[in-house]
């Protein structure tokens, strides 16, 4: 085996590792940008489910607070009948 067969296939041998490593990397990236559009998806149906709550409990408030009789029934059916 002469010096150059080696050097030739060295050069072979690196460029083919620089060519994965590169394929690798890029594809780490796509991954990467894929996890994070996926993350903001769910803060933002959390957020919006998050708003959906927070306008149930005041309606709740409005309506039960007035009405002793409706908010001992919804507190007796909320304390045993959906757990």
């Amino acid at each position: 085996m002469t010096t150059e067969t080696k050097l030739k296939g060295t050069l072979v041998l690196s460029v083919l590792t620089l060519l994965w490593t590169t394929t690798m990397w890029s594809n780490s990236n796509i991954t990467i940008k894929t996890q994070q559009n996926v993350i903001d998806s769910l803060q933002m149906e959390l957020f919006m489910t998050q708003v959906e709550i927070g306008r149930h409990e005041l309606t709740r408030e409005a309506i039960l607070k007035p009405n002793k009789e409706i908010n001992k029934q919804y507190e007796e059916y909320y304390n045993h009948e959906t757990e």
